[in-house]
């Protein structure tokens, strides 16, 4: 039974490993798609975005209890990628929708409105190709999410404390 355990935290950390390489390998294609497809400027913008949406992923998937410490950590992150205003709409207060989440809803806006193709066929297939990438962020985040939200049974953690407490009584 202690194998059967130690194996299922060991596929959930691989799981979850997993799961973040598929947000960094989806950025990095985003980031080639929009290196080729969008003005210079606006590939910057969206570069920035990217490496902003991995900061947002890492708060919101610690889950930190106060709101405080997600906004202190992620303000201190993006502002050194992002200009004060991008910031400060990303974090917004009234808002309940996750700053990763606003952070690919401003990435998907500003795909849909720079993008420029001059063989229409083939633009609709890019835009298409960064739109997917966008989607597939958002599935890498929510099972992020499912991982993070999925409680670790208790008995897990009662057979752990009784191995460690048999452990310490017998060192000499």
């Amino acid at each position: 039974q202690l194998v059967f355990r130690t194996q299922f935290a060991y596929e959930r950390i691989k799981e979850a490993k997993t799961r973040f390489s598929h947000i960094v390998e989806r950025t990095r294609k985003l980031s080639r798609l929009t290196e080729f497809y969008l003005p210079p400027a606006i590939d910057r913008k969206a570069r920035q975005l990217c490496a902003a949406f991995a900061w947002c992923v890492m708060a919101q998937v610690r889950g930190w209890p106060e709101r405080s410490a997600t906004v202190d950590f992620l303000s201190a992150r993006l502002s050194v990628i992002l200009p004060s205003s991008d910031v400060d709409r990303i974090l917004q207060q009234p808002s309940k929708t996750p700053p990763a989440h606003r952070v690919l809803r401003e990435l998907a806006k500003l795909t849909a409105e720079n993008f420029t193709g001059s063989d229409r066929l083939r633009a609709d297939v890019v835009m298409e190709q960064m739109i997917n990438q966008i989607n597939e962020l958002d599935s890498a985040l929510n099972a992020c999410e499912r991982l993070r939200r999925t409680p670790i049974p208790l008995s897990f953690g009662r057979h752990g404390l009784r191995c460690l407490t048999i452990f310490l009584f017998g060192l000499p």
